[in-house]
């Protein structure tokens, strides 16, 4: 089986462009390396194009809700 971070990197991109899907990461359960993909909110056309499993591993889907940027204090842009 390949490294998780090489699976991971191979269906990123692809990931990405599934609609809601707002992030993809690496993470455990338990003893278990998986593939984490993050929503912003679970729908049955995400759960039909997301798979069980990529590269052996297995993928957990987390929802997270909405994601923001926020501006931070104090950096150099501030300063600008």
């Amino acid at each position: 089986m390949a490294d998780i971070r090489s699976v991971l990197r191979q269906h990123r991109l692809r990931l990405l462009q599934i609609d809601g899907v707002v992030g993809v990461g690496v993470g455990r359960e338990g003893e278990e390396e998986v593939l984490k993909v993050l929503v912003e909110k679970r729908s049955p056309q995400q759960a039909r194009q997301i798979p069980e499993r990529i590269g052996g591993y297995r993928v957990v889907v987390v929802e997270t809700g909405p994601i923001r940027a926020e501006r931070t204090r104090g950096g150099a842009s501030d300063e600008a």
